[in-house]
């Protein structure tokens, strides 16, 4: 292709080149221009003309690494290095030469996180009995009932919804879920096969001091406990209602005239 422009814009390095141009470059012809030394591209005036590229990929493939793989191009996708790129070359299907180089790039499969969308999170297996899988999570910022509690503490049975809620202040600690854990659900219903939480931190800390207390939250912890980021954030599940059902009573309660606030005691 460089060759028979080349020849068509007068190079006398080309002219006895048995090269022709395609009809489709002959009609663009009035793109290029030749100053002797270097052949280039513009496709109008107000487009600064560019070095076009011969058919050589060795080269190609440098000029993409320099744009793409150094730390000025910093590995940035595809917009930037064909921005880059762009501004001072040009050869046929760049975009596409630039998509494929850097989709293929080494480094980014390596490091830089899947562009797609993650699965969706596989439905929990139903239990076979009571209280052998159970749901727990924390809502707080109510509003403060007699003993100065402004959060509640949720255990939901997955199989038969039955709820069992406490009031906790919001400076509640791993020990303290603990011994409500052994009050609420442990001294009625025995200890679940599985927990359900949704990472919140207060599940998961401890205070390091060896107790019975200590060991239910050991139990509590990892790895017995089945983390699930987008319990608290589904509203279809039965924790989820019943969290937002009894931090509603609450604040009715405590804001309804000539009323005592709710007991979750």
């Amino acid at each position: 292709m460089c060759v028979a422009l080349l020849k068509a814009l007068g190079s006398k390095e080309f002219k006895d080149s048995d090269k022709e141009l395609s009809a489709r470059l002959r009609a663009r012809l009035h793109r290029y221009s030749f100053d002797g030394r270097l052949l280039s591209y513009s496709t109008g005036s107000d487009d600064p003309p560019r070095v076009v590229v011969p058919h050589d990929e060795d080269l190609k493939y440098r000029i993409l690494y320099e744009a793409h793989d150094t730390s000025v191009g910093g590995h940035l996708g595809r917009e930037k290095p064909y921005s880059s790129v762009s501004l001072h070359y040009w050869w046929p299907n760049l975009y596409k030469w630039v998509g494929t180089y850097v989709r293929m790039c080494e480094t980014c499969q390596r490091v830089k996180p899947a562009p797609h969308a993650a699965a969706p999170l596989a439905n929990l297996p139903v239990p076979s009995g009571c209280w052998q899988s159970i749901s727990m999570d924390f809502v707080f910022g109510l509003p403060p009932d007699a003993a100065g509690n402004t959060g509640i503490v949720v255990f939901v049975d997955r199989l038969i919804k039955l709820a069992h809620l406490a009031a906790v202040p919001d400076t509640i600690d791993g020990e303290g879920t603990a011994t409500l854990f052994l009050d609420r659900v442990f001294r009625q219903h025995g200890l679940p096969e599985a927990v359900v939480s949704d990472r919140d931190p207060v599940s998961r800390a401890s205070s390091g001091r060896p107790s019975s207390r200590c060991s239910a939250l050991a139990w509590i912890c990892p790895p017995r406990t089945i983390r699930r980021p987008t319990v608290r954030r589904n509203a279809s599940t039965a924790l989820s209602r019943m969290s937002s059902a009894a931090s509603v009573l609450k604040r009715l309660s405590v804001g309804a005239p000539c009323s005592h606030s709710l007991s979750l005691r």
